[in-house]
């Protein structure tokens, strides 16, 4: 038996290490399955326009051409929207994004499919395309849905009036943030097998449950005739956490139909412009303080571009308000959060869900005040820092160590902040100049209040006669280590050797629904699935090991 915290906090090597350096590691494009044969999206030709009509004769003249599919085709719901059932699988009357799927075709060979896709003659006509905030916010009658707005999120905290009153210094600032791209080193992809009755399939996944509802729902299918194996994924960010149930999905009707393996994998460029980005956001923030530096009021305006479809514009517009004003103490707060539908590739989960947009709110606007108050930029975040007893914006009191004030001191120490910026200050000896700036950052790990029903993993844990270990768990490795943390925080709970561990690739099959691998909550959750099991395992291995032993 091993002492306890033998590997927890330690630096392990990689499992998954060497198959990725020596190339055994198989991702999507490296597999091959009996029979397979290839799909490619039909896709919208322009950003905004009536769909009027599909002509794929010259689609059929290409070598192999299997077949092309399009939302009459569907057995099941013509629906993926994974928060709101705003988005089909594939468009019907409109089209609302360059790259908006309207079917999919099949045939022998990739390239085959490929050329297939772009041969089909899409019949539409064009509206003018609405791509900014303000633009969707003035279109009047004209609009994308039903309405141009995805979500609207409120905080409402203290008397807002009375705090600016109380202020002696009030800045107001007007920022903006932009659209980013995950680029994941490996693009969107799938292999879907059809079986009797059922459908297996390997994907660049980042939610395997995500996609066992997404395709069970467009075939028609019960969830437990949906079979998710997470194939090895090169990178995800939050970018495959609902794109790959669309991908699947639009190769599952193809498999459905054909009866053969089908794969599906997104040429780099089309991966960029068809799928999601981090939320573009305008923020117009107006903060009161005294003169002492004491936050006593803001009052914030955040509104984001959704994109063509809300996706997860809801869990980010309600993250971003929730962390408005960052990690500071301020009584009174009013902030109103809306996301707006434009004719833009749907923007969706990014890392930190809204936060990063916040936080660059925040820290901006706390800058300008410690300038307007000629204060040290350190010294005005230590006044309003959370600590142990404060309030959070939304009321939350912190009843234990918070840590943001000692985590803010080191950085003031570790970076020698005030000599070092004496040292740089009014330097203009050369063409290049150097500066130092201080910002923190207020996020949240697992779902939230929001999320709540969702927040659970699960794990089984299989032991072998030989003392092997083989563990399944219900989140993903994308790169982050997650194998290598599943392997440490078992052999820690067990008392065994890593190398005496197997971890098993993500299956539906194998743990129940453990929901999203997104907001950090990896570790947290799958390590308590695993110390919650490996309580249930002990007292039947003492046992054992007491009758064999005759003790």
């Amino acid at each position: 038996m091993v002492m306890k915290n033998s590997y927890i906090g330690k630096s392990l090597p990689r499992v998954d290490a060497p198959g990725k350096v020596t190339g055994e590691t198989r991702f999507i494009t490296d597999m091959q399955v009996d029979r397979m044969v290839y799909a490619y999206p039909v896709v919208s030709p322009i950003a905004f326009g009536k769909l009027n009509s599909v002509d794929i004769s010259d689609a059929k003249d290409q070598a192999g051409f299997l077949g092309a599919w399009f939302a009459r085709d569907i057995p099941g719901v013509n629906q993926v929207g994974v928060i709101l059932q705003d988005q089909p699988l594939f468009a019907v009357e409109t089209l609302r994004y360059l790259g908006d799927a309207i079917g999919i075709v099949a045939c022998e060979s990739e390239s085959a499919a490929i050329q297939a896709a772009k041969a089909v003659k899409i019949d539409c006509t064009p509206f003018d395309p609405i791509l900014s905030i303000d633009a969707s916010k003035n279109s009047g009658a004209r609009t994308i849905h039903v309405t141009n707005v995805a979500c609207r999120h409120q905080l409402e905290r203290g008397d807002l009036k009375a705090g600016f009153r109380d202020a002696e210094v009030i800045i107001e600032a007007d920022l903006m943030t932009p659209y980013q791209e995950h680029f994941y080193l490996e693009p969107q992809g799938c292999i879907v097998i059809p079986e009797a009755d059922s459908v297996l399939i390997y994907g660049s996944i980042q939610c395997v449950f995500y996609v066992q509802k997404a395709v069970a729902r467009v075939l028609g299918l019960p969830f437990s005739s949906v079979r998710v194996v997470q194939a090895p994924t090169g990178g995800a960010f939050g970018g495959k956490e609902d794109v790959p149930s669309e991908v699947c999905a639009r190769a599952a009707i193809a498999a459905h139909y054909l009866q053969r393996p089908v794969k599906m994998v997104y040429q780099r460029r089309d991966d960029v412009q068809w799928t999601s980005k981090r939320h573009p956001f305008q923020m117009h923030y107006k903060v009161g303080a005294t003169k002492a530096g004491k936050l006593v009021a803001a009052q914030i305006r955040l509104e984001e571009n959704a994109g063509a479809y809300a996706t997860l514009s809801s869990v980010v517009s309600y993250r971003a308000t929730a962390q408005s004003m960052g990690p500071y103490s301020i009584p009174n707060i009013e902030v109103h959060s809306t996301a707006y539908y434009t004719n833009l590739p749907p923007a969706g989960a990014f890392r930190g869900f809204g936060s990063p947009q916040a936080t660059f709110g925040h820290e901006r606007v706390m800058d300008l005040l410690a300038e307007k108050l000629g204060m040290d930029p350190i010294e005005l975040r230590k006044i309003n820092i959370l600590k142990s007893g404060s309030e959070t914006q939304t009321g939350q009191k912190l009843v234990e160590s918070v840590g943001a004030l000692d985590t803010l001191m080191t950085a003031e120490s570790t970076s020698n902040w005030t000599l070092s910026r004496q040292n740089q200050s009014g330097k203009t000896g050369n063409r290049y100049r150097h500066g130092m700036g201080i910002a923190v950052c207020h996020y949240g790990n697992c779902l939230g209040a929001a999320g709540w029903s969702m927040d659970g993993a699960g794990v089984n844990i299989q032991l072998s006669r030989d003392g092997s270990v083989s563990v399944a768990f219900g989140l993903v490795e994308m790169g982050q280590g997650a194998i290598t943390a599943v392997t440490q925080m078992t052999a820690e709970a067990l008392g065994v050797k890593p190398d005496r561990i197997t971890v098993l690739p993500t299956d539906t099959n194998q743990i129940p629904d453990s929901g999203p691998s997104v907001a950090s909550r990896n570790v947290v959750m799958t390590g308590n699935a695993i110390r919650n099991a490996v309580e249930k395992i002990m007292p039947v291995l003492n046992q054992t090991a007491a009758e064999a032993l005759e003790t």
